[in-house]
């Protein structure tokens, strides 16, 4: 059947497929990103997390398109792509992503006294004046220093 037959019996029709169609595609294309960032245990780059994401959920699209006989990719761009960005989300939060480490007490504390032993920068960058001591902007062209 359909979605012009379909519009033709009515809302009483047509809005419950619609929406049981929404549903599955939601199903289908959001569980793997979803599933795999919350039980993730190993650290995992972003790369083969989406890589991961993609492979699995074009599997799923060709399922839809043998069962179906026709279907259109776009749904598989469009939710995979939303669903693996919250995943990637939720694996910064769980701190399992590849490159994402979160900055401890003792190391903030250790930059901070390290930057202390640092040199002291003496001219602004932009303008070339001499700086005052402990000042975090230049007298002369206001710019920030680093």
């Amino acid at each position: 059947m359909t979605y012009y037959e379909l519009f033709q019996q009515g809302p009483m029709v047509y809005i419950p497929v619609l929406l049981i169609s929404l549903v599955v595609t939601l199903l289908a294309y959001a569980a793997l990103p979803i599933i795999l960032a919350k039980t993730r245990k190993k650290i995992i780059t972003k790369k083969k997390y989406n890589l991961l994401c993609y492979g699995i959920n074009f599997l799923i699209m060709i399922a839809f398109i043998g069962l179906n006989g026709k279907s259109s990719g776009a749904p598989y761009i469009i939710w995979t792509g939303v669903f693996s960005s919250m995943g990637l989300r939720i694996l910064k939060k769980r701190h399992v992503l590849d490159g994402f480490q979160p900055v401890t007490v003792e190391q903030n504390l250790q930059a901070i006294d390290a930057s202390d032993d640092a040199p002291r920068i003496r001219f602004c960058r932009k303008c070339g004046s001499e700086l005052l001591d402990g000042a975090k902007f230049c007298n002369k062209c206001g710019t920030e220093v680093i």
